[in-house]
């Protein structure tokens, strides 16, 4: 596996921790700040209406001008704010532009992960290095998944959110930090 390949598994691994960290704990944070579970199912389910829409205009802008990585780190940069956001006010109408936001950013950066790791591809080990990419997805929410009851029990939903834009704009970094592969 080459290693502009390997960085985009860890990149994208420390990512994937910081969203999962949220997503079981979601209609407890929306039940928190005076939600119900109504409320809270149809905030989540508008993130990914949010996402497809977005989705249609992604779509054609990156396969014509070639932005994957650019979109990537904006998508690390807009979902760790809107993270922030939710940490210094978590309120209902906040955490509705918070779910538009996001939705938005996952319309971004879902794709230019996928396209990087594509175009990153070993010859003859496509299906090793997918599944890779998948395993490098489900340790984390996993972990994420089992961590994230204990924060919030013991810091409370301003730690996690910390955590999470931490975890964000260190994916941003790294991502920063390095030149992308030539491919040739």
């Amino acid at each position: 596996m080459n290693s502009y390949l390997k960085k985009i598994f860890i990149i994208n691994s420390i990512f994937i921790f910081a969203d999962s960290l949220f997503v079981p704990l979601y209609a407890l944070f929306v039940v928190n700040i005076g939600g119900g579970a109504e409320l809270a199912g149809i905030l989540f389910g508008l993130k990914f209406a949010v996402t497809a829409a977005a989705e249609f205009f992604v779509i054609k802008m990156r396969d014509k001008y070639k932005l994957d990585e650019f979109l990537l780190k904006i998508n690390f940069l807009i979902r760790g704010a809107a993270w922030l956001l939710l940490l210094f006010m978590p309120v209902i109408p906040v955490l509705v532009i918070a779910q538009i936001i996001i939705g938005v950013s996952e319309a971004l950066g879902t794709p230019a992960v996928n396209a990087l790791i594509s175009e990153n591809l070993d010859d003859k080990k496509h299906l090793r290095e997918w599944g890779i990419s998948q395993l490098t997805s489900y340790i984390p929410q996993a972990i994420a998944g089992a961590l994230s009851g204990f924060i919030i029990a013991l810091w409370g939903f301003q730690v996690l959110f910390l955590i999470m834009s931490i975890l964000a704009f260190i994916a941003l970094g790294l991502l920063s930090l390095h030149k992308k592969r030539s491919i040739i």
